[in-house]
């Protein structure tokens, strides 16, 4: 009896997260979108010799954290200051890995890495939980549209 209602259960979350990734817009399941990816950089890498400035790929862990198939919105936004920014909107397993990934690294940094470059390297500082991440810094908001255009595959 107790296998039947875990195979239930089973079926039943499987089901919900088809139906809930059907009804997602196929403009927010990024079919087309550009690769882009999570990596941490490297622990024997110290915030002395990495800078936003000073980024290179070869200080990133091989393992991709998380990547476009794990983005279920990008969109242009604002900073906090005003300056143009991307919203990433994670789907709820990217959010559930997002907040392990955060809670077991804090203190390290955290790399978006888009089209091959880093585009912004942040220290993680506590456990992110509802699965929105703002990227922003020195971006035009032509460069913001342009990467929401690509990342999403619109």
């Amino acid at each position: 009896m107790n296998k039947i209602i875990h195979l239930t259960s089973i079926f039943l979350t499987f089901a919900v997260l088809l139906n809930s990734a059907q009804n997602k817009p196929s403009s927010a399941r990024n079919p087309n979108g550009k690769p882009l990816q999570f990596r941490l950089v490297k622990e024997n890498i110290n915030s002395e010799n990495y800078t936003q400035n000073k980024k290179s790929i070869e200080s990133l862990e091989e393992t991709v954290l998380l990547c476009e198939k794990d983005i279920a919105e990008v969109y242009a936004h604002t900073d906090y200051m005003g300056r143009p920014a991307m919203m990433i909107k994670l789907t709820n397993d990217g959010a559930k890995l997002f907040a392990d990934i955060t809670e077991n690294n804090i203190g390290r940094n955290l790399a978006i890495i888009y089209e091959g470059k880093i585009i912004l390297s942040a220290r993680i500082m506590t456990q992110i939980t509802n699965g929105e991440i703002l990227v922003s810094g020195a971006f035009s908001q032509k460069e913001i549209d342009e990467m929401v255009k690509n990342i999403s595959g619109n």
